[in-house]
């Protein structure tokens, strides 16, 4: 039964999470303002040579626009060797709190603060630029936050020209409702902003023309999504953006861009540092995710616990807990709810699912004196648990309902009977269709078991014959304790 249509598949596809973290303490510095110069020296510049890398899936669009960013600088990674990078792909995090019932990958969890891990790795300048009078610029730097701002949109272009004539392409966030290209038709169509998707798209600017009044945007995007999916081998992800639409898509973002840069070099203990990264991030270690002091937030579960925990919430019980939440009597509204979780669910761990495999593939290369085929033969034991639960149809298609896994079929199935069969009883629903939980319970279960095996293995490696005979301490990225903000905006998606 196909209860909701194209609202809830296109806000998950849209759902291109931009939850900023933030800087390490080396890295942040006291806010200060961008100043406006209006007497530039050129009316038009463009950064060339940038090369163009897909994000292949929707989900992707922040780390396929820091790999064309990062291989213009001459850092050699490509698309997955950034996800074993910037530890994304080993890293898994899930909430519960009031609404939010949400697994949330590694590529979507407080996008900054893995993107500085990997800036300190490297020896990279890395600069977040947001405009301090806005909602997100205010809350940001209410709760700490330190980035650069910039003021307004005369900052903001003030900002993107300078950027530019210096060389460097520079990493937008953007409402992809703005945005020309014929993909983002759709969101037109439906009405669907940022504002309501709560979510939004990175791209990079490489060249501006005032004459003309345009910039030129590189797009990661293009073919991510939707009935054109595929590379867009026309080269269509070049294209130009009128200074009225950039203000517009950049500006519902509060400016948020970032410049990186080289910086003093790759560190001389690189192996030892990522090697000890990935083992907190699989383990779940509560100081690698969050912030200095919100290590107690028990709302939050990370790593290897992440799985566990959304596993112990597939129950009779705790589901009917969430939607009681909600407070809604209507049978449809409460299958409308269920459906979503189980569309979100699947999707997210898809991105988790296919970060993750890459990242496996990809650790090798970064990690060359240390022997990980132990890590990697035990981390591919959680693949076939993954396929099992997710499927890229919920992250490319857009009038997706459910229905290709066990994942979704169960919550398809667990509406329907919502819906009908037992009038609105969540808690009858679900126990319906107990067994099939219970296989997603278990896959779950296993994966968390992987994770936790596949940190032993590593750690094993790390400490056994080879380069590094000491003893990794946990959260040893550079000594210095990984910072992270989350804003969490509780919407009901109903």
């Amino acid at each position: 039964m196909k209860i909701v249509r194209s609202k809830i598949g296109l806000i998950i596809i849209l759902t291109i999470i931009l939850s900023a973290g933030v800087p390490w303490t080396s890295y942040t510095s006291t806010t200060s303002l961008v100043n406006i110069d209006t007497n530039t020296a050129t009316v038009a510049g463009e950064v060339t040579g940038v090369p163009y890398v897909w994000q292949e899936i929707n989900g992707f669009c922040n780390w396929a626009s820091v790999t064309m960013a990062l291989q213009h600088i001459g850092v050699p990674l490509d698309l997955y060797g950034i996800f074993a990078a910037s530890g994304i792909g080993f890293s898994a995090s899930y909430l519960r709190f009031e609404e939010n019932l949400m697994f949330w990958p590694g590529a979507f969890y407080r996008q900054l603060a893995p993107l500085y891990v990997m800036s300190s790795l490297y020896g990279l300048n890395t600069t977040t630029f947001l405009d301090s009078s806005t909602e997100i610029g205010i809350a940001y730097q209410s709760l700490g936050v330190n980035y650069t701002s910039v003021d307004g949109w005369q900052g903001a272009l003030t900002l993107m020209k300078q950027t530019i004539d210096g060389g460097y392409p520079l990493l937008l966030w953007v409402d992809p409702y703005y945005l020309p290209h014929s993909d983002y038709d759709i969101a037109r169509e439906l009405g669907i902003t940022s504002a309501i998707s709560q979510s939004g798209h990175t791209l990079l600017v490489v060249g501006y023309n005032d004459t003309s009044e345009n910039a030129q945007l590189m797009d990661p995007g293009i073919g991510a999504f939707g009935d054109n999916f595929g590379f867009p081998s026309d080269g269509s992800w070049d294209y130009d953006i009128n200074y009225t639409s950039l203000r517009s898509a950049w500006g519902s973002l509060a400016y948020g861009a970032f410049l990186i840069k080289p910086d003093t070099g790759k560190l001389v203990d690189f192996e030892k540092q990522l090697a000890g990264y990935t083992i907190d991030r699989l383990r779940g270690d509560r100081t690698s995710y969050l912030a200095e002091g919100e290590e107690d937030n028990f709302f939050w579960d990370f790593g290897s616990d992440a799985f566990r925990a959304l596993a112990y919430d597939l129950t009779a019980e705790s589901l009917s807990d969430y939607i009681d939440y909600f407070r809604v009597s209507d049978p449809n509204i409460k299958a409308k709810i269920l459906q979503s979780i189980g569309m979100r669910i699947e999707g997210h761990l898809s991105i988790q699912y296919l970060s993750y495999r890459s990242a496996i593939e990809s650790l090798p290369s970064l990690l060359p004196d240390i022997n990980l085929d132990e890590f990697v033969s035990t981390s591919q034991e959680a693949l076939p648990h993954f396929e099992s639960l997710s499927d890229n149809s919920t992250m490319i298609e857009i009038d997706y309902y459910g229905g290709a896994t066990i994942t979704t079929v169960t919550f398809c199935s667990i509406a329907s009977s919502c819906n009908s069969t037992t009038s609105g009883d969540v808690h009858a629903a679900v126990n319906e269709y107990d067994a099939d939980l219970d296989q997603i319970i278990k896959h779950l279960m296993e994966i968390a078991d992987v994770w936790d095996a596949a940190a032993d293995a590593l750690e094993r490696a790390l400490q056994g014959p080879g380069i590094f005979p000491t003893v990794i301490l946990s959260t040893s990225v550079g000594g210095i304790v990984v910072l992270a903000l989350v804003i969490i905006r509780r919407r009901s998606s109903m």
